[in-house]
């Protein structure tokens, strides 16, 4: 019979934690790894019943917390600011179309994206087409949701705060 090794988490609000040593590496792993199986092999190994015994660990209180606790962490060691957040908001909602087209109206590729003009892509896709004439290149791109990067720094900022009332949008205590 193996004994079962256990670790403590000293967590932010003071309180601490404790959970198998285990537990907390694919908590760990997990806060940098989307993938709930990828994290699981990672700590466990390979392993026929992964996606199931991972699902089942997602279903502990403990290891939810220590989660929550490495992906704080994570945020926090990555030193995100408003000011970065609001900056790359602000790239979405106030760009234009025209950032990303060239003097005759075709699409820039993405090198010639100037500024912060390339954070107003939601995609960029690129089509070549074998023809008679040669090849037909398209390209073709999709812009981010202005009004919605519009409201979020909205909010952030306090001009006004989004509602959800009886699924439609409201802005309450509208200061603009």
């Amino acid at each position: 019979m193996s004994k079962t090794t256990m670790t403590t988490i000293e967590l932010y609000n003071g309180e601490s934690l404790e959970l198998k040593v285990e537990h907390n590496d694919f908590a760990r792993a997990l806060a940098f790894e989307p993938s709930v199986i990828k994290s699981y092999i990672k700590v466990y190994g390979e392993s026929i019943g992964a996606n199931q015994s991972a699902n089942k660990l997602l279903t502990r209180e403990d290891v939810q917390t220590a989660i929550e606790y490495y992906r704080i962490k994570k945020s926090k060691s990555l030193d995100i600011s408003e000011a970065a957040v609001l900056a790359e908001l602000a790239a979405c909602g106030f760009a234009r179309v025209e950032d990303l087209l060239t003097d005759v109206g075709t699409v820039k590729q993405p090198k010639e994206f100037e500024g912060y003009s390339s954070a107003a892509l939601a995609s960029y896709k690129v089509k070549t087409t074998g023809t008679q004439d040669g090849e037909v290149i398209e390209t073709s791109f999709t812009m981010t949701n202005k009004l919605q990067a519009l409201k979020t720094i909205a909010e952030i900022k306090g001009f006004g705060k989004i509602n959800e009332q009886n699924n439609t949008k409201v802005i309450i205590n509208n200061k603009l």
